[in-house]
């Protein structure tokens, strides 16, 4: 069902009030913000799954690990002076030829599940 949508997980804010990468912020006991959205999107079977990310935080070795156990692709958001904008058109220069659609997510939606994404698909 999910097979041609690729995800973003668009996570190249600076998180300066948050005092740490919102990414790397526990949503639970068990795994961070971009862990369990990486999951959800994994559940939803979206196997093309992208990851934009500020300059700097390219070396988080946290965050480079959790990104490739889920196989997902990490990116520094190639168009900062836009934001989210800048990491969407950062992931459309990324996406394979075979995508025909993308989800995308802000790292601080973390409440997304299998079911709503569900609905969204299927109101298309």
């Amino acid at each position: 069902m999910f097979g041609e949508t690729a995800g973003l997980i668009a996570s190249a804010g600076q998180s300066k009030r948050m005092g740490s990468h919102k990414a790397l912020l526990k949503f639970s006991k068990q795994e961070t913000f971009l862990e369990h959205m990486l999951k959800v999107y994994a559940e939803c079977h979206i196997k093309s799954r992208y990851v934009t990310i500020p300059e700097g935080l390219e070396s988080n070795h946290e965050l480079i690990k959790i990104a490739l156990t889920a196989k997902a692709k990490i990116s520094k958001n190639l168009f900062l002076d836009l934001k989210l904008t800048g990491s969407i058109k950062t992931c459309l220069q990324l996406l394979d030829n075979n995508i025909k659609s993308l989800l995308i997510c802000p790292i601080d939606m973390p409440f997304l599940e299998k079911g709503l994404i569900e609905k969204m698909q299927s109101s298309l």
